[in-house]
């Protein structure tokens, strides 16, 4: 059943004094399509049944001078293991003993494997808002929610995006960026049967990574004809509306869902061969309320208007102290004009190309956005309709009583026109939306199980999974798209390429089990090739297809503009005027296009990037369940996961540096890449599983279970295919031009000096050795790249207590080594080389001729100012900031022209080109991925279940954990260093590549309290209930049928750092605050200075300062909570029976039934140069209620 979703049955045969029974015959038939299986208890009395289908089982037990014995209703679960030991009766065979569901309830057969099974009952009858059966998972003991990271689920200290997800044993993933509630394949709650969930220590026939094992089980045909009909219905009237919009008194957005579709599976030949099909259909549709800048009418006239009155008198739009216009755009104070057309120097008058371009944009609705009289708001509701439709398909044969054949196929379109999350919607209405998204997963797997003999059963599958995310760009498909940019206003469409990628997965598992006496060996491989193709249009910052931005420097007295005066135009809307005069006029500001590599040479504009990577991966398991005493089981275990390197197909190759720019590597201006391997591959990844189990009172009743894992995980493809292979140096080229930069230019698009060619000699070849010194980025990968290895710990015991309750504590402990994680290496250099002194210097207000900070202003400034004139002038803020790291970074990241060559800063001033930093031609960045990471987890987990008994069912759990680590994600899409996002968005870089311990804190998605659980009730009324079980006819009909269930959740607040907002120790990262309070647990509350929601009130914010220069602060990394964190979801769902095979099920399901807002970290941030918005909270982190409304017809 290794990492598939078949189960085993196996016990013990026993004769009355207790002594095993060899021989004996065992049968299990699977009660819903009536196959039987065969197989004979070993010398110890074993018997086993290994990689059957979920469902119930009637075992039966044949054996001379005994009574046959037969249990029924015997549950088996997706990768669950059912043990039901047999004990015989004397007697003669013809006589039979009949029992019910003896299998036990407790885990005495396996040591690991913690987690549990979200059953075909949990899947129907628990409100699942949105049909997505994967939402469950966030109930599971040990799983936190809601971190601030990218991939939003963790499970007992593993990162977020350590999951793996099969579906029947075929990867289901998303390989290049995976997420625990995300398959490319959507499922829903009828297409599947169950799933497993293992979130710690599975045992070695799990691996690829160390979080959760989740394995969905699809549904099969059976002997009868079942299946449904379904509507599911959501709306805007339903809905709450958010806090956010309440709060300005905006209404509900426009919101509707409507998922239909059903399932039919029955028999094609009876006992033998069966189908089963379900399809669901979505048709989504909502709005977002977007407000884009556009021009008035009179400034498309050309005509600029501006409120006069003195220098000091500026636009302003409605609704602002000393507002310019009233609510419909009409002045309200002296304006004056000034005439573009007649204003231009070269007499030529609106440029018909950019006329074009802005009168596909509308007139203003709204006046308190822009400057009011020439640029203002256009708010409008942009649309975003996802529509879906999915499939599946499975047939399952029984060959004969030895073999039995699966095949399952499922496919869907899964399409976002108007994709809002990547701000992707139609600008104005009428026009196209500027990214639409467009999903195509494919999956297949076929799987054939063989019983080679009574104890030999082999199960090997194969299928492969497909995944195409295309980002297309509908709008550079109209044929009134330009490259053209406007300035100052919003562009109407885009002329972006897009980017496009294909994930493959071709698979092959093959596993085989063993019964040898007291043991059952199991064997395994699971092989996986996995292709990403990458076609991207955005390379080297820019993108394939051309674009010219209007733009560039307005001479104000060639141009005519008054400046002095009380006809004067204010300095502050001078650059609304230079942008109209641009636009209108059609001034070119720059050009520019990225270029890609094409056999050598830079090929033409519109050449799209394209990639094709393959990850190669295998592993390879063995594993022995020694029942050394019939209450005592021990797991041995042993996994090989080999991570081979990987390697480009055709013309993609991969480049890397030609030396190590690792930490402690030498300075060098002269790095070029060459083909290699972005890291070496990995052949010793040996990973143990081994525990024990022990029923101690020998009654099936309890289970005390030790076990140790060592798991290991694997790299996403997204990282290396989005920002290592397409930002190779000569993988792509960035051309640019530059226009109208002085006083007297004034290039025109009708000037047609645009080109965008690379010079003669600019190639591939050449460009591998990168520029130095240069404003480039680069991520490269540690050549000596280690893969990520987590040790797992697990301990515990299990009671079940009678009445279907079942009690559980446990602890999970987990050290994670060798994590993904990442410097940046070209960090500058503040505590070495003089400047921290210079910089405290400084702020004292002491430069001494010839001093470090006087040789370095000196290319900047005039001979008649002073170094301490040209930093005041300059640089006050960050002189008063501290930030003496972001005044280094400036410094060096200047780049002149000095005698013709461009020439960096500190070589201009005297100084080594080394002397901040040891990669001058990577100035904007060194990105170094690593595997230097590292966590520690410990928790307690607390569980109590109730099997369905008298109406109830449920599962409730407590977790008391913390855990640490020094970051808390893997870097997949975003780039690691996040300026001051700190925890808040994702934990950047460490602060000191040389000391990683001082980002050593409190991971960013951990709570330390967590209570989660579900429940499902069949309300007690009605024929046959304990209440009104009397009644008839309508009254009956009208009572009866009623299930209550609910999912709850109550969780700790999730850390989170306070940040300065200066960069007083590391130029990759504002440092954190100094604070001198003592309450690091804060709550909202309203100030009443403002009537707005802060997280600290004002005399705790008043407690945060900045760190003095070269300091980091003293609050620490997470070193604040939020609030806490509670939600539950409901659902109340009526059957009515119409005859005996059919009924009709209504059901309403809420999330957030309780409406209940959740105030997490602040929407304006935590800096504490942010001033009077810092901590302050205008958005909530939960959604409002949502209610979805359901029919089913179920026969």
């Amino acid at each position: 059943m290794a990492q598939t979703a078949t189960g085993r049955i196996t016990g013990t045969v026993q004769d009355p004094s207790g002594a095993v029974v060899p021989g004996a015959a065992v049968t299990a038939t699977n009660e819903e399509t009536g196959v039987s299986y065969n197989t004979v208890s070993s010398d110890a009395g074993e018997y086993r049944f290994e990689a059957l289908q979920p469902g119930p089982y009637t075992i039966t037990v044949e054996q001379a001078n005994f009574k046959r014995y037969s249990t029924t209703k015997n549950v088996l679960t997706a990768n669950g293991t059912t043990t039901i030991d047999v004990p015989l009766e004397v007697g003669n065979v013809s006589e039979t003993v009949e029992v019910t569901a003896t299998y036990e309830r407790v885990q005495t057969s396996e040591s690991g494997n913690t987690g549990s099974v979200v059953d075909e009952r949990s899947l129907r009858e628990l409100p699942i808002v949105g049909r997505n059966p994967l939402s469950l998972i966030a109930y599971q003991p040990g799983v936190q929610q809601g971190s601030n990271t990218t991939g939003n689920t963790h499970v007992f200290g593993s990162r977020d995006r350590a999951f793996n997800i099969t579906l029947d044993g075929i990867d289901a993933n998303e390989t290049s960026a995976g997420n625990a509630t995300f398959s490319p394949i959507r499922t829903n709650p009828d297409s599947l049967r169950e799933y497993r969930v293992i979130t710690s220590n599975p045992s070695a026939e799990f691996g690829r990574n160390s979080g959760a094992q989740i394995a969905l089980s699809t549904q099969s045909g059976t002997n009868e004809f079942h299946g449904n009909l379904f509507e599911f219905h959501r709306n805007r009237v339903l809905n709450a509306n958010e806090w956010e919009l309440n709060r300005v008194g905006v209404d509900r957005r426009f919101f509707l869902r409507n998922q239909f579709g059903g399932s039919i599976g029955g028999p094609i030949i009876k006992d033998r061969t069966f189908f089963f099909f379900n399809m669901q259909i979505q048709r989504q549709t909502r709005t977002i309320e977007q407000i884009n800048t556009v021009y008035t009418a009179t400034a498309r006239q050309g005509v600029f208007r501006y409120a006069v009155g003195g220098t000091t008198v500026r636009n302003q739009p409605f609704g602002v102290t000393g507002a310019s216009v009233d609510a419909q755009g009409n002045p309200v104070v002296p304006v004056g004009t000034y005439n573009v057309v007649t204003n231009d120097p070269r007499g030529l008058g609106i440029d018909p190309t950019a006329r074009g371009i802005i009168d596909l944009t509308p007139l203003p609705n709204t006046f308190e956005f822009g400057d009011g009289l020439n640029t203002a708001g256009f708010r409008s509701l942009a649309t975003r309709t996802d529509p879906e439709r999915d499939f599946n398909i499975r047939i399952d044969h029984t060959i004969n009583e030895n073999n039995s054949l699966f095949g399952r196929f499922s496919f869907g379109q899964e399409n976002t026109v108007g994709d809002t999350t990547n701000s992707g919607a139609a600008r104005f209405p009428g026009l196209p939306p500027i990214v639409s998204t467009f999903r195509s997963p494919r999956n297949l797997a076929v799987g054939l199980r063989s019983s080679l003999s009574s104890t030999t059963t082999n199960e090997l599958i194969a299928g492969g999974n497909r995944f195409i995310f295309d980002f297309a760009i509908p709008s550079n498909l109209d044929e009134r798209t330009t490259p053209i940019n406007l300035q100052t206003v919003t562009n109407p469409l885009s002329n972006s390429f897009g980017n496009k990628r294909t994930i493959n997965t071709f698979q092959i598992l093959d596993n085989v089990s063993h019964v040898r006496g007291a043991h059952t060996l199991r064997f395994g491989v699971n092989l996986r090739l996995q292709q990403h193709y990458d076609v991207r249009g955005s390379v080297a910052g820019l993108d394939v297809n051309p674009a010219y931005n209007l733009g560039g420097s307005v001479d104000t007295t060639r141009f005519g503009v008054t400046t002095t005066g009380t006809n004067a135009v204010n300095t502050n809307d001078r650059g609304t005027l230079s942008g109209l005069v641009n636009n209108l006029l059609g001034r070119l500001g720059g050009a520019n296009v990225g270029l890609v590599d094409v056999g050598g040479q830079y090929g033409p504009a519109g050449t799209a990037f394209t990639f094709d990577a393959w990850y190669p991966e295998g592993d390879f398991y063995f594993q022995d369940d020694w029942k050394i005493r019939p209450n005592i089981t021990l797991n041995l275990g042993l996994r090989w996961e080999p991570k081979p390197k990987p390697y480009g197909r055709g013309n993609s190759t991969i480049l890397v540096p030609d030396r190590p720019l690792t930490f402690g590597s030498d300075p060098a201006t002269n790095i070029t890449f060459v083909e290699g391997n972005i890291y070496r591959s990995d052949w010793n990844n040996f990973g143990p599983a081994i525990g024990v189990a022990w029923d101690p009172f020998k009654d099936g009743h309890t289970a005390i279970r030790g076990n140790f894992r060592i798991a290991f995980d694997r790299v996403s493809t997204f990282l290396p295919s989005s920002a290592i292979y397409p930002n190779s140096p000569g993988t792509s080229l960035a051309v640019t031009q530059s226009f109208n930069t002085t006083s007297a230019a004034d290039v025109r698009l009708r000037d047609n000096l645009i080109n965008l060619a690379p010079s003669a000699s600019d190639n591939p070849t050449a460009r591998r050795t990168a520029v130095s010194p240069n404003l480039a980025s680069l991520e490269v990968f540690d050549p000596n790249f280690e893969t990520p290895t987590t040790y797992m710990f697990s301990a515990g015991i299990q009671r079940d207590i009678g009445k279907g309750f079942v009690v559980e504590a446990q602890y999970i402990g987990r050290a994670g080594r060798h994590l993904i994680g990442g410097y940046e290496r070209n960090q500058v250099d503040i505590f070495d080389n003089g400047f921290l002194e210079a910089f405290r210097q400084a702020q004292a207000g002491n430069v001494p001729a010839g001093s470090l900070l006087d040789r370095l202003t000196a290319p900047l400034r005039s001979s008649s100012q002073t170094a301490l004139q040209y930093l005041n002038a300059n640089f006050s803020t960050t002189l008063a900031r501290n930030n003496v790291a972001g005044l280094a970074s400036t410094l060096n990241n200047n780049i002149l022209t000095v005698g013709g060559v461009r020439t960096q800063l500190p070589v201009a001033a005297g100084l080594s080109p080394f002397f901040f930093n040891d990669y001058p031609q990577f100035l904007n960045g060194l990105q170094v991925i690593d595997s230097n990471s590292f966590s520690n987890y410990h928790g307690g987990v607390f569980q109590v279940g109730r099997r369905l008994s008298q109406g109830l069912q449920f599962n409730m759990s407590y977790t008391f954990s913390k855990s640490l680590d020094d970051k808390s994600y893997d870097p997949t899409f975003t780039r690691i260093s996040s300026g001051n996002s700190q925890s808040a968005q994702s934990t950047p870089f460490d602060p000191d590549p040389a000391n990683r311990r001082l980002n050593y804190g409190i991971s960013d998605f951990n709570r330390t309290h967590v209570l989660q659980g579900s429940a499902v009730f069949e309300l007690p009324f009605g024929r046959g209930k304990r209440f009104l079980s009397d009644t008839n006819g309508f009254v009956s009909r009208l009572v009866s049928g009623f299930t209550l269930s609910t999912l709850i959740i109550y969780e700790s607040g999730l850390p989170f750092t306070v940040v300065a907002g200066s960069n007083t120790f590391s130029n990759r990262n504002s440092s954190r605050a100094n604070y001198t309070g003592s309450n690091f647990n804060p709550s909202y509350s309203i100030d009443p200075a403002t009537g707005n929601l802060f997280l600290f009130t004002a005399d705790e914010r008043a407690q945060f300062t900045i760190p003095a220069a070269g300091e980091i602060g003293n609050t620490g990394r997470n070193a604040f909570h939020e609030p806490p964190f509670f939600n539950m979801d409901l659902a109340l769902i009526k059957r009515i029976n119409i005859t005996e095979r059919f009924n009709i099920e209504l059901r309403a399901e809420a999330s957030n039934v309780t409406n209940t807002p959740y105030f997490g970290f602040p929407s304006s941030g935590v800096t504490v140069t942010s001033g009077s918005t810092f901590s302050r909270n205008l958005s909530t982190e939960s959604s409002a209620r949502v209610i979805q409304m359901g029919i089913k017809l179920n026969f």
